[in-house]
């Protein structure tokens, strides 16, 4: 009887290879998907841990902001809308606050600071990004100088309003410019007399930044301020709108109080 030598057949041996082949493709395919779903959950967490740091600071400092009648104090409230270049809200506002912190003890700085928040193009990431500008010296030029801080990258949109009293303004501006005859015209669409030297009493916050596979993530949050001088017993006496009602900034703040998602590309207003 004739023997053959133990072995496997060139066949077999094919078989094996793509056995093999297919099990490690599976096991690589399992791991890829968790890498990359840990990757995209890791980069939402930052997206929220951003802006969602970026609305308590801007709601700390709005609550403490104020205006003064005195015109040497250079106290003011303005925001500007402007439209981005994907055609959302861009808007801007520059405000003085009670919020400055005083790190070196020797400058001669007070509590008092211009603080802006806007959104521009970074020039290092070539990314609209959200950004804090804060000069502790409050000067007769209150839109320029300080210095600035990044917030929020990837920002889509970003929408101001602004509750009076009776309803939410898109603009706000308490600049006096009866006095001021080199102004033809304030920079602030229709300014209302009420809104000279006078705060608003409730700020809306809209925040709109690109997330992981082009989804999109709002931010929303309404903010009192707590040194706005419209006192709202006045319009509820004249049969206004009552300051107790949930859309009317009626002194609770709602940081971030709605986030999600959506492909849609635009905000829900």
């Amino acid at each position: 009887m004739k023997r053959y030598p133990a072995g496997f057949t060139l066949l077999e041996v094919m078989i094996a290879m793509l056995i093999i082949s297919i099990i490690v493709g599976l096991i690589y395919g399992a791991f890829s998907g968790t890498a990359d779903s840990k990757e995209e959950v890791e980069a939402g967490n930052d997206i929220y841990q951003q802006a969602r740091w970026a609305l308590d600071k801007m709601e700390t400092d709005l609550s403490s902001s104020f205006v003064s009648k005195n015109k040497n104090s250079h106290s003011i409230f303005y925001s500007v809308t402007h439209q981005g270049a994907n055609g959302l809200a861009a808007d801007e506002m520059t405000f003085t606050t009670f919020d400055h912190v005083k790190y070196n003890q020797q400058a001669r700085e007070s509590d008092q600071a211009e603080v802006s928040y806007f959104i521009m193009e970074n020039p290092e990431t070539g990314v609209m990004t959200l950004y804090r500008r804060e000069d502790p010296t409050l000067d007769d030029d209150p839109l320029t100088g300080g210095e600035f801080d990044e917030l929020v990258d990837n920002v889509q949109a970003f929408d101001l309003r602004f509750y009076d009293g009776t309803e939410w303004v898109e603009e706000w501006d308490t600049r006096d410019y009866s006095q001021d005859t080199t102004t033809a015209e304030t920079e602030v669409e229709d300014q209302e007399e009420g809104m000279v030297n006078t705060l608003p009493i409730a700020v809306e916050v809209r925040l709109l930044v690109a997330g992981p596979r082009d989804s999109q993530i709002a931010f929303m949050t309404k903010i009192r301020i707590v040194l706005s001088t419209i006192d709202l017993n006045i319009f509820d006496s004249e049969g206004g709108t009552e300051g107790t009602s949930s859309d009317s900034g009626s002194g609770k703040s709602d940081s971030g109080g709605t986030t999600g998602s959506t492909s849609s590309g635009t905000s829900s207003d």
